[in-house]
């Protein structure tokens, strides 16, 4: 074992000083064809430096102990990778293993430097769009050929020739239970990151279903002179007024946009979607009092994002909401002891504004995807207290617990707020179990210097 261990530090350290003496060389002064032949060595190392990090990768694959955690959040806590990065490189590790590949021909090729990250995502993804019925040899004359490509040509060719040869493949081999499962494989709505201005792109690509339901939506509400915020009163249902429709300057997209807007206000106004983690469906948005009183500032709802103040107040108007302000004189039940074990709606509304999200070290999951964990575990005496209690995402809720072996809360405190939450990560992730918080949802405070609460 230890001489394992001095193998990979000397080859660790020989590797930082040949990039080191790399980084040294004066590009400028060398030929052009110096600099062409070192380009291409260098790419060919790169792919195959790729290539030991998935061993890397599934080595750690195969020994991560469950009970601390996702190993995607491991990697990207790690790398600071995003999450979906983190997964990715799991998946592509699996496909690419070393003895017992999915991919073999493909896996061979970048071992030997022969192709890239991307002609690995269109071999992937080719096949993952094969039917369940296709064979084995099927499979392996599809990775036979797309990496002969692959090797002699650039990765839009190797796109171009996939599409062709996945297209002859469905032409013999078509059913309907194929086509449904591609779709579904297809199908997604994403919402990307907000811009500075809070506005946010993202991509979709729907069924035939949810085509069909946008259509009649956009015949409704998308419309000249419907749903018109720059009308005195938006007409939102009937015809609209002639002369509204007249004087709409709206493109086709804005009022499809507008549209897509009144349609989920009207659903959420309805109180028809029942209930999510024991509160209405409803928008779910913070601020301080200050913000509230002047209307000036940036607000935060439950799923993370930016919402200018007078867009959260004209909200109001439209949405079953909670205004809550909270202190020690609210009279609100934040303090149940043991009399429930199931956090409130009330103390869920208070967690959403002191948490925001997730407070597992690294994740990224909102407010609207967490459960409520109690500091101290229901079944060994902890109470349903507000100050006794955080937010947590489903998946790392199953790693908390009391052992060394799982991850355990505490939550500092001052005599204003509730601080954040300390995370004492397994003595296999740290042997000396220092704490660790999450700053994605918040920059952190300087802890105060005071007891932990729990």
């Amino acid at each position: 074992m230890a001489t394992g261990i001095d193998e990979a530090a000397g080859a660790r350290s020989r590797l930082q000083a040949a990039v080191t003496e790399l980084a040294a060389l004066p590009f400028e002064e060398l030929a052009p064809e110096v600099l062409d032949e070192l380009l291409s060595s260098l790419e060919s190392a790169q792919r195959r430096l790729d290539t030991v990090s998935h061993d890397v990768v599934n080595g750690l694959r195969r020994r991560w102990p469950v009970q601390v955690g996702r190993l995607r959040d491991h990697l990207a806590n790690l790398l600071h990778l995003s999450s979906r990065q983190a997964g990715k490189r799991i998946a592509v590790a699996a496909d690419l293993h070393a003895t017992d590949p999915a991919l073999p021909e493909t896996a061979a090729a970048a071992r030997h430097g022969l192709i890239g990250a991307e002609h690995v995502d269109i071999v992937r993804d080719t096949i993952a769009k094969l039917p369940d019925t296709a064979t084995a040899a099927e499979r392996a004359r599809f990775d036979l050929e797309l990496t002969g490509v692959a090797v002699a040509e650039r990765p839009d060719v190797l796109r171009r020739e996939a599409a062709t040869l996945l297209a002859e493949f469905d032409a013999t081999h078509d059913d309907a239970p194929t086509r449904e499962r591609s779709r579904k494989a297809r199908s997604e709505f994403v919402l990307g990151p907000q811009d500075a201005d809070g506005m946010s792109r993202g991509r979709f690509c729907v069924d035939p279903e949810a085509r069909a339901y946008l259509e009649i939506l956009f015949a409704k509400l998308a419309r000249p002179g419907m749903c018109n915020s720059a009308d005195p009163i938006p007409t939102v249902d009937g015809d609209p007024d002639p002369v509204a429709a007249a004087t709409d300057t709206r493109t086709t997209g804005q009022r499809q946009h507008d549209a897509i807007k009144a349609g989920l206000r009207a659903l959420l106004a309805s109180g028809e979607l029942g209930q999510h983690r024991g509160l209405p469906v409803t928008a779910i948005i913070t601020m301080t009092l200050e913000q509230l009183e002047t209307g000036a500032g940036i607000a935060r709802t439950g799923g993370g994002s930016m919402l200018p103040m007078e867009t959260a107040i004209a909200m109001a108007a439209h949405a079953h909401h909670y205004l809550y302000i909270y202190d020690q004189k609210c009279g609100r039940p934040l303090f149940l002891g043991r009399s429930k074990r199931l956090a409130s709606a009330d103390q869920r509304i208070v967690l959403h504004a002191v948490d925001a999200g997730c407070t597992m070290p690294g994740c990224d999951q909102c407010g609207y995807h967490c459960d409520i964990h109690h500091l101290i575990e229901y079944d060994r005496g902890g109470t349903t207290d507000i100050d006794r209690l955080t937010m947590v995402c489903n998946p790392n809720h199953q790693t908390a617990g009391p052992s060394d072996e799982q991850w355990q809360a505490r939550r500092r405190y001052d005599e204003e707020s509730l601080g954040q939450t300390l995370w004492y990560p397994p003595k296999t992730v740290d042997p000396t179990r220092q704490p660790r918080t999450n700053r994605h949802h918040r920059r952190p405070d300087p802890p105060p210097d005071k007891p932990d609460a729990a």
